[in-house]
């Protein structure tokens, strides 16, 4: 089943009573694996619940949430699903790298901390190979991270435009330097570097790093702060 944006919109089997799910085939059957073990451990999950309420939830298509990068096979992942007209958390775990994983339904959602942040090594690095051979003072690169990190402090997570997660963390996504950040920098950095070859570098470098792929991108981060019970 596909949502109007082509969105595959995976269905799971709910015990009402036990709190417990079961993904059932997945939308499209080249991604589901081995369909005759998928149909093993689908009615083995039928036959311990054998007597149970049975209904069907359908996954909503929006990002899961992790307590580590995604990729790893030991993260614990949260999403939700609609079962009817309302909406529930599921917690998706496994206890041990050889067992499946585990889908229980929660009422709340983990705790989040969301914030925006550079990579300031990264940005400082390149700060000082930008104006190589000449050697910018430590003190002007760094006013010019803390005037980024201040600017970007203030920003609205949920405005800010992400163009990929980043592979390494949970629950982050980069993308560009706002247009309106740039140009509160730039302006700021006039304040900073005095001469003129220094502002036109600095320039020259803010419009070379402002991309989700430069030093100056951003990076939206919710990290997970506790876990319901």
């Amino acid at each position: 089943m596909f949502d109007h944006n082509g969105h595959i919109q995976r269905e799971l089997l709910l015990c009402r009573q036990c709190g417990e799910l079961h993904p059932l085939a997945a939308a499209a059957p080249y991604l589901t694996g081995d369909a005759d073990l998928e149909a093993a451990d689908l009615e083995q999950f039928r036959q311990l619940h054998r007597g149970h309420t049975l209904e069907r939830a359908l996954r909503l298509p929006e990002a899961a949430l992790h307590d580590r990068p995604g990729w790893d096979p030991m993260a614990t992942s949260w999403y939700r699903v609609l079962v009817g007209e309302t909406s529930f958390y599921v917690r998706s775990s496994r206890f041990s790298i050889d067992l499946p994983r585990r889908h229980w339904l929660q009422m709340t959602a983990p705790l989040l901390s969301a914030h925006v942040e550079l990579d300031e090594p990264l940005l400082q690095q390149c700060l000082s190979r930008h104006f190589h051979p000449q050697a910018l003072p430590a003190e002007k690169a760094t006013r010019f991270v803390v005037t980024l990190r201040e600017l970007i402090s203030g920003l609205d997570i949920d405005q800010i435009e992400t163009s990929f997660d980043d592979p390494e963390l949970a629950n982050a996504e980069l993308g560009p330097c706002p247009e309106p950040v740039c140009a509160q920098l730039l302006a700021q950095a006039n304040g900073i570097f005095s001469s003129d070859w220094e502002r036109s570098e600095i320039a020259r470098f803010i419009e070379e790093n402002r991309s989700e792929y430069g030093a100056l991108a951003v990076r939206v981060r919710r990290e997970v702060i506790a876990q319901p019970a």
